[in-house]
Parts: C-alpha cells; structure tokens; sequence
C-alpha cells in the first residue's frame, strides 16, 4: 500500500497508484485497460475507489486534487512493507477481534496440556476467528510457526492430506505417499497446525492421528461442526457470544459492554458512520442479539441492514423471518436453522435481479475476479457489474480482499457460499451458468499461456495460483460432462504452471486423465496435449515416456505443417537425451534443427528455451566453452522479453560454466544473484536448490567447511520438501560435493554434513 503524509488516513493500493497516473496522462478508461491489460469493469471499479478516498466525483476533480496535493510527484508517495513472518500463513484478519477473553484463556491453558483440541459448533458461531486469534496470541510459543489449512474447498477427504502439504510448501512426488513426506517433515518441528472446517472430510481424521503420532512436538488445533473423535482429542464447544435480555436491564452502561451487542456495534458503524448506540435504541439491539442467539455471522448480516432500517425495524423483520423459517428440517440443530433463516432473511431483502446475480456467484470456487463476474454472472440481467458486488459487499455476503497485482477479489463465507450454490441449483440456471464458467476460464488460461514466457510472466503465475480453484471445477465438470478435449485445452494451456509450482502430481494425474482420449480430440489439441503430457511424464522423471509422447507430438505437426509445434517437439526431445552420453550428438542435431525454425519464426521465448537446452546438451557433453556463449545469448534474449525465471535458469548454468573454467568468485556471485532473485519472488524451491549451487564456490574459496554445511542443509531441506534437482545439474552437484570432501578429508567432510542437517533455511 502506498501512502503520503498530506492525508495520512487515505492509503491507495500499487494499482490504484499506477490507475491515477494513467488519469493524470489523459488516458481513457479503455485505453487504460488496454494497458493494463484489465477489463473497462475493473477500470470502473479502481477508479470509484479513487474518487472515494480522494472525496470527488469524477476523474477531472481527482487528478486536480491529487495534482494539488503532490500525490504525482515522483516522491510523493511512501512504501510500507510490513516484515513478513515466514514461519506462519496465518490469514490478515481485517475487522477486529470482539470479547472472548474467556474462552481464550481456556483454549490457552488447554493447549498447554493438549496436544489435540477440537473447537466444536455449528456455522456462524465464529469458530474459524476464535481460532485464527487464539493461533496469533500464542504463536510465540511455537518456534516453528503457525501453519493455517483451510478446509472449506477441499471436498475430497483423499485430498486433506495434499493441502496439508500445500500449505507446507510441500511438492508431491509420484514415488511417495503425501502422509510420509508430511510426516518426515514436522518430525522434528515444534509447530502449530490450524485445520478450519474439518466437518466435511471427517473420513480424512486418521490423518490427524497419524501425524501426532510421528510428530512428537506437534500441535493441532481444529475448528469443525463435529468432534473427530480421536483418542486424546480435547473437544471445546464455542459459545455463542454473550446476550442479555433487555427486559431485566435497560441500562446503557450494561447492555452496551455485552460482547454481541459490541460486535453489532462496531459493525453497524463500519456501514454507517453516524450509528451510534443510545438510551433509546440500545435495548432494541440487545433485543436484536439475543433474537440471533448471539452468533456473529447473523449479527453481522443484521448489522450490514443498519444503512437501510433503524435497529426497530431491524427486529420488527427478524422477528417475522424467524417465525415464519423455524420450521427447517428437525435433525438439524436448532443455531443451524437460525443462521439459515437469517441467509434467508438477508437473501430475501435482495431484488431479484440482485437474487439472480448472488445465486450465479455461487458457480465460483475460491475467489470471484470482476472479469469473471461480468461474463460468467451479468448477462440478461440489467443489474450493474460494480453495483451489484458493491451491493452484495454492503450486504455482508461478500468479501473483498486483493488478488494478484492488486485487482480485488470477491469471496463469501463457506455458508454464504453453499446457500448461494444451493439456490443456483434449484434456479433451473445451474447448466447454463457452469457452461459460461467453463467458457471463461478456458478462453482465461489460453490467452494467459504465451505470457508465461514474457514480462508479466510472475503476476500470471500468481494469477492463475489464484484461480486454481475454478479452473479444478471446470476441469473436472468437463471430464464428468464428456467434453475431454475441452479438459486438454486446459491442461495443456498452464502446463508451465503446473511444472513449475507445487501441482506436480496433480498436473500429471490430469494428463492421464485425458491422454486416453486423444484420437477423439482435433489435431491441434493433440499436438499441444502431447507436448503438455511429454512435459509432465520429463518432470516426474519418465524419460522414456516423455519420448513417446514428444516423438508422436512431433509427427503430428510435420503431417499437419505446424512449424511452431513441430520446433518445441524437437527441442524438447533433444533435452530427453540429456542423461544418455551416447545420444548426446543426435540429441545436439535435433535442438539446433529446432532452434533453426524459431529463428526463422522469430519466436524470442522459445529461441531462449532452445538455446538453454543447446546449453544444457553442450555441457554435458564436455564442450563448456560454446554451452556459455549460448547461455549468454539465450539471457539476453530474457531480459529483453521479461522472462525472469529462466533468466535465473541461465545465470546458474553460467555458473556451472564458470566453475569449470575455474573462475570461482564469479561462479559464486552469479548464484547469489540468484538466490536475492528467489527470495524476491518468494520460491521455496529457488532458495534450496540454489544453496547447492553457491556451496561448490564458497568451498574453491577457501570455505570447505561452510560449503559442506550449506550443501547439507540444501539436501536436507529439499528432501523434506520434496523438491529434486534438474536432472542435467545431477554432475555438477556430484563435482561440487566431491571437490568439498577431497578439501576438508572425510572425517572433517561428514562433521560438517551433520552440522548442516540440523540448519534450517534461515541459518544456510
């Protein structure tokens, strides 16, 4: 967030600074979006924001206002970075934390004596905040963090276990089982773990015991509408929050300390600011409180009304709702029924064009785009896009947060949510609205795959990070509703993706998902599913399959004359050749051939990619002197197109270059470059592989002993993780790892790998 000293209580977010710049300049709202490569809604929407903060109407008023102010000058505006804690994932909680001094004292002296509680009852008692709180205030005493799970889009219990290890940062491995990395990796780790809405994989709970069971300094707290029972499990059932009947009190002093009746307040407040509490409407907010049972989440939606109706007739319509809604199914707890009549009340206070647009937002999996929105939930409503989730937002039934690059992002609570989901299905809208989902995320991810190779190739990877979730639906409805090839686009369309980050083994059970269906497929999805299914099986180490595939990708596109397709075949080919020291020729041959056609095709990303694998050919064949020139072509040609992962890719290769040419300083300071690189972009697996890297250095240096511990740590740290090295970097570390031993003696050499076992990332 940005902010100035001339109005110190306004902030503007990153893109709202870069918005008010591009209004300064004159540009147009589509212009603008051109630019940004935004959609005219989302324009709309950053500049509402604009207006608002600086008190104007319109862009004329705001660039002036911000002209006087100074808020243009190139120095006016002041970065604020708050220091991140990387032990922790712990969400920003944005509202404040009201009352439950209570029930935090017990739950803290519980989990001195606990190594498993349960926090029990039903949806809206404020489970999920209760704990998120207690987690901060007692994060200090787990020196290994505080690690947050949450459970609502996991609907799979088979998949509890792959978020764990999400959330851990750890990778899959097609030759492991998740529950044994999990384990291996907090064996020895003093560490909080949060799992959030753990009620609907119940099936999943043994997973839990498991783990206490190999970790013996592992804490688990749980929030979930039923206990797990496991043996040594401590099950705390949330209370509501206090009440007090205004008939016994009427006591301003009284009735407004009462925890339901703060969090009304504060709430009600935060929607209208002249809202305040007095002898003549605090009984009625009481009275609006205890009708309510004292749950946050209906006090909240009440609360949200406050801008519409004064508190009496706030109670005057949740008194009839209420009456009229008791009659819910009678094997359901009677605080269930009361928050769903109180969705009901507050869906029921909607227009029906705003009744249709809540409903179609329930097609959405973690998280709403104002792009998505508009194609997917906009039409044949007359109902404005930004209107609408403005709405909803003032509503309560919707949270905004900032997504990736800042543009803002629309979720609802889990039980808004399935209510929302619920009423879509008996709309009768349900097929046409997930058609139009698909539609979207598919055309999404394929105008997003050239980019992976570009300058904005880091936000669209934290972009589509971001909407992993409705992709998996779309996915997975067009596999259900035999629509394969719809499924391969996706596939093959962020295959970068899926190679690069933490969904290695779930990207490859979608190639085998849809592989099989090939021949039914057009010919220009099969080549590109091809090269996405020979990517996959090179990653998790098939090399022989990766072959197939490729080869069969490769005749594909010579038959259908597809020089683009048919050049990524060859170079991708060659590099399966890589381990083999007798193919390493042909393997040469078929790379330049393909590098040739990208040339003549002046296709910049995939001239780098073949000049790295030229690189990676070369090397390995001996030939050092020419792997560098091509390396240093191939980073020149990154920097000017903004690849900025492969440009770390290369500079460690220039490095193994260096280190055999003997220039060690240099080797050292080309991998520390790409350690700062890592750390910026936030890559687990670029810091602990790349302390490899720097170790064989560090050790020609006159290091050894350092080396040795950094290297170990390295190795340690990634085999916990479950990360691998390139399989082409397999000799370098080998060479580093022996220069090392034949420096320090083997008695020396082993002193200094267990020293560096016991390193965490930090202290490498």
């Amino acid at each position: 967030m940005k902010s100035y000293s001339a109005i110190p209580d306004i902030t503007f977010s990153d893109r709202e600074v870069e918005v008010l710049h591009l209004l300064a300049d004159g540009l147009s709202n589509k212009e603008i979006g051109r630019k940004l490569i935004l959609s005219l809604e989302t324009i709309k929407w950053y500049n509402k924001g604009i207006y608002s903060k600086l008190g104007v109407g319109s862009r004329t008023k705001a660039v002036s206002f911000a002209k006087e102010l100074g808020l243009l000058d190139g120095d006016a505006f002041e970065r604020k970075i708050s220091p991140a804690d990387d032990r922790s994932n712990l969400p920003v909680q944005i509202s404040s934390f009201i009352g439950r001094d209570r029930e935090l004292e017990e739950l803290r002296e519980l989990l001195k004596l606990a190594r498993l509680v349960t926090l029990t009852g039903p949806p809206g008692t404020g489970k999920t905040r209760l704990s998120l709180e207690l987690a901060q205030r007692i994060s200090i005493n787990y020196p290994d963090g505080v690690i947050f799970v949450g459970l609502a889009g996991v609907n799979d219990p088979g998949r509890v276990g792959k978020a764990v290890a999400s959330e851990l940062g750890l990778v899959e491995q097609p030759d492991q089982l998740v529950i044994e990395m999990i384990q291996r990796y907090l064996k020895r780790r003093r560490l909080l773990l949060l799992l959030d809405n753990f009620e609907h994989v119940l099936d999943a709970a043994l997973i839990v015991s498991d783990l206490l069971a190999s970790a013996p300094h592992l804490t688990i707290l749980v929030t979930s509408r039923e206990a797990l029972n496991l043996s040594g499990e401590h099950e705390y059932l949330v209370p509501p929050l206090s009440t007090l009947d205004p008939h016994l009190s009427s006591s301003l002093s009284e009735l407004s300390a009462v925890e339901s009746v703060l969090l009304f307040t504060q709430r009600a407040k935060a929607v209208l600011s002249t809202f305040r509490l007095s002898e003549d409407n605090v009984g009625t907010v009481a009275a609006i409180c205890l009708r309510l049972d004292g749950l946050p989440l209906p006090i909240e939606l009440a609360a949200a009304r406050i801008k519409l109706f004064n508190p009496e007739q706030l109670l005057a319509r949740l008194e009839n709702r209420l009456n009229v809604l008791t009659g819910g199914s009678r094997d359901l707890p009677a605080h269930q029924r009361t928050l769903r009549a109180t969705i009901d009340w507050s869906f029921n206070l909607l227009s029906e064009e705003e009744k249709s647009f809540f409903n179609r937002l329930g097609i959405f999996t973690d998280g709403r785009s104002i792009d998505a929105v508009e194609a997917i939930c906009a039409q044949g409503l007359e109902i404005d896009v930004i209107g609408g989730l403005e709405s909803l937002l003032n509503k309560s039934l919707l949270i905004q947060r900032d997504g990736p690059g800042g543009e803002p992002r629309f979720f609802m609570l889990e039980t808004i949510h399935e209510y929302a989901h619920e009423s879509l299905l008996a709309s009768g809208e349900y097929e046409r609205i997930r058609k139009l989902h698909l539609q979207y995320f598919l055309a999404l991810v394929e105008v997003m795959e050239p980019g992976y190779r570009g300058e904005k190739q880091l936000y669209l990877l934290d972009k589509t990070d971001a909407e992993m979730g409705n992709i998996r639906s779309a996915f997975y409805w067009a596999i259900e509703n035999g629509n394969p090839e719809a499924a391969a686009r996706f596939v093959a369309s962020i295959i970068y993706f899926l190679s690069y980050g933490y969904h290695i083994v779930e990207g490859y059970q979608w190639i085998n998902q849809v592989v099989g269906n090939l021949d039914s497929m057009s010919k220009k999805t099969q080549i590109r599913l091809l090269a996405a299914a020979g990517r996959m099986s090179w990653v998790n180490g098939d090399l022989e399959r990766s072959r197939r595939f490729r080869q069969k990708g490769l005749n594909l596109a010579r038959e259908g004359g597809d020089r683009d397709a048919e050049a990524w075949a060859l170079v991708h080919l060659a590099v399966d050749f890589v381990m083999k020291p007798e193919r390493l020729e042909t393997a040469i041959t078929l790379c330049e051939e393909g590098l040739a056609i990208m040339r003549d095709l002046n296709d910049k990303p995939g001239i780098a990619q073949a000049l790295n694998i030229l690189g990676e050919l070369l090397r390995a064949s001996g030939d050092y002197g020419r792997a560098r020139t091509v390396y240093e072509e191939a980073l020149a040609i990154c920097v000017e197109t903004g690849e900025v992962i492969r440009q770390i890719l290369l500079k460690v290769n220039l490095s193994f270059v260096a280190y055999r040419d003997e220039k060690y300083q240099l080797a050292r300071e080309l991998v520390e470059e790409c350690l700062l690189q890592w750390q910026e972009i936030v890559s687990k697996f670029g810091v602990m592989s790349w302390l490899s890297y720097v170790a064989g250095p560090i050790g020609r240096l006159g290091e050894p002993e350092r080396a040795a511990q950094i290297m170990s740590a390295s190795e340690n740290l990634m085999a916990e993780m479950g990360f691998k090295h390139h399989p082409s970097d397999f000799a370098e570390i080998d060479l580093y790892k022996s220069d090392i031993k034949s420096r320090l003696g083997a008695a020396a050499f082993e002193k200094a790998w267990s020293e560096g076992e016991k390193l965490s990332i930090e202290d490498a």
